[in-house]
């Protein structure tokens, strides 16, 4: 028995015998119609594909012209600057433009009509390094060393020149980047230091202590033996092992001086003036280490 199909506007012949059906269509007629089709819908979309190219090319460029100070935004279906500029009707005589003339327009392009008394001008100047720093224990604290010398970069700098009587003025109208900066990597000494909120601090020593708190009602009644307002930073220590006015810094705490004394501070103990008797209940008594500014 024989039977037709209609594919893509061609009858294509079946035959169906008792010896496995569709045999010739698999066999003869497939890879045909799988050629057929990639032609038909390959040719479609190339032409899909330039006809968005073509609408996209069609479509207006915004560019900003700026001139005599001020700056405008057009609309221009021209290719180019010179194009641009005349169907805008704008005097060039005696003047520069940048980008020249017959550089193609691209949207959002920034346009430059000089002054009559102004010129252009391309510089190349130097971009200077950033540093990297590396903490490193190793090193003396403030000691530093260089790992990666650091390079210089390079730009190109296009300026409008600006003359007028008795003044020069030079405007920056486009930088390009010819070589980019290498950064120099230092290390930085921390040893014998201490990380706080300000940064790494050099200590002098450090010491374990005892530490309670003590507020206003609370072991604070007055000034503290030297005269001072209870207030927070103030430290209560015995002088015989903490000198009056030491100031330390106290993980937990924060920055401190000792400024009071108490008969219950006796050696490597301190108190610490808290603002209020929750705060001293929640520091507690503990013993940490304390170091020595």
């Amino acid at each position: 028995m024989v039977k037709s199909m209609v594919v893509g506007g061609f009858t294509m012949i079946l035959h169906d015998g008792r010896h496995g059906a569709g045999l010739f269509l698999l066999q003869h007629w497939l890879p045909l119609l799988a050629l057929f089709l990639c032609t038909v819908y390959g040719s479609a979309a190339e032409a899909v594909a330039d006809a968005s190219a073509q609408a996209a090319a069609a479509q207006p460029s915004n560019i900003r012209v700026v001139r005599m100070g001020m700056e405008r935004v057009y609309s221009t279906s021209e290719k180019t600057v010179d194009k641009a500029l005349a169907r805008l009707n704008i005097n060039l005589a005696g003047r520069q433009v940048y980008p020249q003339l017959g550089t193609k327009v691209e949207n959002g392009m920034i346009i430059h009509v000089l002054g009559r008394h102004s010129h252009l001008s391309t510089e190349q100047v130097e971009v200077p390094y950033k540093q990297k720093f590396i903490d490193d224990p190793k090193l003396k604290y403030g000691e530093t060393k260089v790992e990666t010398p650091g390079v210089a970069g390079k730009d190109e700098v296009t300026y409008e020149n600006v003359t007028r009587t008795g003044f020069e003025q030079k405007i920056e109208l486009e930088r390009k980047h010819l070589k980019e900066p290498v950064d120099e990597v230092v290390r930085r000494g921390i040893a014998q230091a201490v990380w706080t909120p300000q940064g790494y601090v050099h200590y002098r020593y450090k010491m374990i202590v005892e530490a309670s708190a003590y507020t206003w009602g609370a072991g604070a009644s007055g000034n503290t033996s030297l005269g001072l307002t209870p207030r927070v930073g103030i430290v209560a220590v015995d002088p015989r092992y903490i000198p009056y006015y030491t100031k330390m810094y106290i993980p937990g705490y924060g920055f401190a001086m000792a400024g009071d004394t108490g008969g219950a501070i006796g050696g490597y103990r301190i108190d610490l003036f808290m603002n209020s008797l929750w705060q001293c209940y929640e520091w507690g008594r503990r013993e940490v280490e304390i170091y020595i500014l």
